[in-house]
């Protein structure tokens, strides 16, 4: 296992969901995290994970309540800085959502967050499905790989290059991740995926940006 001990990890807690599991990966990693459940000097961290679950409205408000909006968009554009965000915390990285109603997101990546269609399969899609057309050094290891989903809405990135992966619903390609510079994003949850989540977050530190 490689030796992170000199990493910083922040992990922020939108209050949406029990984030212990995401904790528990990064201390099997031998990681020095801290909860960010309030506004913080974020230039400290090495890595800034964004996860969450719950509403697009109440992810943003949660993050504009603690402050913790305008000084992650500054973390970004920090090179050698890294962005995760999983799930919820993915799709608040885009310009906004139509999830009951408009809303503006980060606006870190450009795009917009939309509905899954429900003409033949299930919304919400939850379970474990197979990441397709892989690309990028990143995920190169894990086309075909199977990872742990639970969303009813999904990231629409206007530049097609920096989709990594999709998982196909509905007889469409969903993107299930991007790379975009030094901001990761991830529809699904690796903390729920076995040990192919923890060899993914470990190439995320790996890889150099």
């Amino acid at each position: 296992m490689s030796d992170y001990k000199n990493l910083k990890i922040g992990i922020v807690n939108l209050k949406l969901n029990n984030i212990f599991s995401i904790c528990q990966l990064f201390k099997y990693l031998n990681l020095k995290i801290s909860i960010i459940d309030n506004y913080t000097n974020l230039k400290k961290f090495d890595l800034v994970v964004l996860p969450g679950d719950g509403t697009y409205k109440e992810g943003m408000k949660r993050l504009f309540k603690i402050n913790l909006a305008s000084e992650i968009i500054s973390y970004s554009k920090i090179k050698e800085k890294k962005l995760l965000g999983i799930c919820l915390g993915m799709q608040m990285l885009f310009d906004s959502s139509s999830e009951f109603g408009f809303y503006k997101g980060l606006g870190l990546v450009p795009g917009k967050v939309d509905k899954l269609s429900n003409k033949n399969s299930l919304v919400p899609n939850i379970g474990w499905r197979e990441l397709n057309g892989v690309k990028k050094k990143l995920f190169s290891n894990f086309n075909k790989k199977f990872f742990y989903f639970s969303h009813s809405f999904y990231g629409i990135p206007k530049e097609k290059k920096i989709i990594t992966s999709y998982i196909c619903h509905d007889d469409k390609k969903i993107c299930s991740s991007f790379v975009d510079n030094n901001i990761f994003g991830i529809q699904f949850h690796p903390e729920k995926s076995h040990m192919d989540g923890v060899k993914l977050i470990k190439k995320i530190l790996d890889l150099k940006v």
